[in-house]
């Protein structure tokens, strides 16, 4: 009966544990896009990867060759023909680091606009149906030409980045030390029996 009341209480001890570790491994993520955009361009994110799509006036940085900042990481999008100024409609090559990325899952993405002179807004959000895929559209549409656009795009399922190696927080290692000790005095009862 002691030892069945033993296994119940680290067993309990054992799903807390998890209930408050495996949660900080699957937290809400946040993309930062920092962006010099003239006319309008669509912003295109699956899973980890990146793309414009650009309609009117110069495509995002180009002819002031800035990058476009992911996560602070720059960018310089290539294009069909070297010229995306009022292509209407072509797309850059492919951005394959955004770090977290997007989770092949249905969720609901946030925009946070931190700087903007016109209009960002989110026209599509991850589904199944677009195979997962967010599209954020910049319309700088002022003359007078281009200007920095920077947003966050806060979303709840992140796809882990390949170089990401998870870390415990201090309540996820205070809670691995009690089930070390917790383990470590199991397995001393256990010896002590099996000699004994």
């Amino acid at each position: 009966m002691k030892s069945f009341l033993s296994r119940g209480v680290a067993l309990t001890i054992l799903v807390v544990a998890l209930l408050i570790i495996l949660p900080n491994y699957v937290q809400a993520a946040t993309i930062r896009v920092e962006a010099f955009i003239d006319g309008r361009s669509q912003l295109i994110i699956k899973g980890n990867t990146a793309q414009w799509e650009h309609f009117d006036a110069n495509g995002p940085g180009y002819d002031d060759h800035y990058p476009t900042y992911i996560n602070g990481v720059g960018w310089f999008p290539t294009w069909p023909g070297g010229d995306p100024s009022d292509c209407h409609g072509c797309f850059s090559g492919v951005f394959p680091a955004v770090c977290p990325g997007l989770s092949a899952v249905t969720q609901t993405v946030t925009l946070n606009i931190i700087q903007a002179r016109e209009s960002v807004t989110i026209i599509q959000q991850p589904a199944l149906a677009n195979n997962y895929t967010l599209i954020v559209q910049f319309n700088d549409i002022v003359t007078g030409g281009a200007d920095w656009y920077i947003i966050e795009l806060d979303f709840p399922d992140a796809n882990l980045c390949v170089s990401s190696v998870p870390t415990m927080t201090e309540w996820g290692m205070i809670v691995f030390a009690v089930l070390a000790g917790l383990g470590s005095v199991y397995y001393l009862r256990r010896q002590k029996r099996v000699t004994s």
